[in-house]
């Protein structure tokens, strides 16, 4: 008697045992499930290129962004460094601010108006290394006529991604354009040492929403 009240005891146990395995892994399971998710770029939300331009040789800078950025992605993924590789962009130069009104004009008119094919700005991701936190991005960036790659730090926190880097514009032959542009703007672009200059480095910011759809 007391054999079998021990084997009954003993079964009870490793099939206690058993059930309390199957519902940890069915747990584990459903968790796996419930963050899986895909990526998409909120188109509800407005992307946002800004960029700073250094004129003098005292390097003052100047701010401003473009008024529309259209994004393109591709279909929703689950892997951000994917998704992120389908995004392409289209921004038309039209759309430049600086806060002031007549200074934009002549930045369309005499910079990108003396650039061939650069009423727009076109380009695409190629390359992205890095997470849902941080990474880096390589973007071909079209103007001019050319098509050049720039790379780019990134960051993602609570749906914001933000795009970090620098362009030098001598990569898209814009000498003339910048030229014509010093020219246009000579008592802005001359500083206390008497010289006309703008620099051809610009450093960039690009910010946009991002959000994982379950």
């Amino acid at each position: 008697m007391r054999y079998i009240t021990f084997l009954l005891a003993l079964t009870l146990f490793f099939a206690a045992c058993k059930g309390k395995g199957e519902e940890g892994q069915q747990t584990e399971e459903q968790q796996t499930e419930e963050k899986a998710c895909t990526w998409v770029y909120d188109s509800a939300s407005t992307a946002e290129v800004h960029w700073t331009v250094y004129k003098t040789t005292a390097r003052v800078p100047v701010n401003g962004q473009f008024k529309d950025v259209g994004i393109v992605t591709g279909p929703p993924k689950a892997s951000f460094a994917e998704f992120l590789k389908s995004v392409k962009f289209d921004i038309p130069v039209a759309g430049t601010i600086t806060g002031d009104a007549a200074r934009d004009a002549k930045i369309i008119q005499f910079f990108f108006g003396n650039m061939s094919e650069t009423d727009r700005i076109i380009g695409s991701a190629q390359t992205v290394q890095g997470d849902d936190r941080s990474g880096t991005a390589t973007f071909t960036v079209s103007m001019n006529g050319i098509t050049k790659e720039v790379p780019l730090s990134y960051t993602f926190d609570n749906g914001k991604l933000m795009m970090k880097g620098k362009l030098n514009l001598d990569d898209w032959n814009s000498q003339s354009a910048m030229a014509a542009l010093n020219e246009a703007c000579k008592e802005k672009h001359t500083g206390k040492d008497g010289k006309t200059y703008v620099a051809n480095d610009i450093d960039l910011q690009i910010m946009a929403t991002l959000s994982c759809k379950q």
